[in-house]
């Protein structure tokens, strides 16, 4: 689905010890303010108990960003940062490619 030139994810699968696992690509932390109350150290605690090697934050602001980074890292976890802006009434929701994009 793609929007003013923008593509939007919902959800990422990956294999991983053959079984597929489904990423939800919109999880917010507490610093979205009036959306979650997830703390950074329960997204991280989730996704280790659950064997998923990968993180994702998707906040409607960047505040969260480095910590989440940090602790994922330190954790053996690939981190997924994404921004959820909105824009001419809708929701969008883009995705760091890789550091430059960040």
């Amino acid at each position: 689905m793609t929007i003013n030139g923008f593509v939007i994810l919902f959800v990422v699968l990956y294999k991983k010890e053959r079984r597929d696992t489904m990423i939800n690509l919109n999880v917010k932390s507490n610093y979205s303010l009036l959306s979650s109350c997830l703390k950074i150290d329960d997204i991280i605690k989730y996704a280790k108990d659950n064997n998923n090697g990968i993180c994702v934050l998707c906040d409607n602001n960047m505040y969260g960003v480095m910590e989440f980074y940090n602790k994922s890292r330190e954790n053996s976890l690939k981190p997924i940062i994404g921004l959820e802006i909105s824009l001419d009434n809708y929701k969008v929701y883009i995705y760091c490619k890789d550091y430059d994009g960040y």
